[in-house]
């Protein structure tokens, strides 16, 4: 057995996919078509959800704690043909790929739905606006934070 090298004394902002706080959220329920992560977006599919994808915006997958253990391995990713859970308003914890500052906008990779943060109106290669979308606190890439969504989809 080897003894513990590192020492974090930073408690984590929140669980990645789980609701920042207790204010008003939309969750709607959908069938995910293809392999999903939670805390990553997902667009409209025919019958049902699609990770990242150019359809319209179906909302952020959350509620890791009915999702995440599928086997024995815990994991955020959710396997194609489950019922999985999809926030559209109100205030999550999301891992951003690049640097968020507070008031930024969300945008999600068509690629695999991972959030990134740009100005509004701004284009960012390979990704789509989260139109209503802001960022309420700072972080750095792969760092949790609260993204706030506003869409009413």
């Amino acid at each position: 057995m080897t003894l513990q090298k590192n020492v974090y004394d930073k408690q984590a902002l929140g669980i990645v996919g789980e609701m920042a706080d207790s204010s008003i959220s939309r969750v709607n329920s959908h069938v995910a078509l293809t392999k999903v992560t939670i805390g990553r977006a997902v667009t409209q599919g025919t019958g049902g959800v699609n990770a990242g994808g150019t359809g319209a915006f179906a909302g952020i997958i959350v509620s890791p704690k009915t999702l995440a253990l599928q086997g024995l391995d815990p994991s955020l990713e959710v396997a194609a043909n489950t019922q999985v859970e999809a926030c559209t308003f109100g205030r999550l914890y999301v891992v951003v790929t690049n640097t968020a500052n507070v008031g930024d906008t969300a945008f999600f990779s068509t690629d695999n739905g991972s959030i990134s943060a740009g100005e509004a109106g701004a284009t960012v290669s390979g990704s789509t606006e989260i139109v209503g979308s802001k960022f309420l606190t700072d972080a750095t890439v792969g760092l949790v934070c609260v993204l706030q969504l506003t869409t009413d989809a």
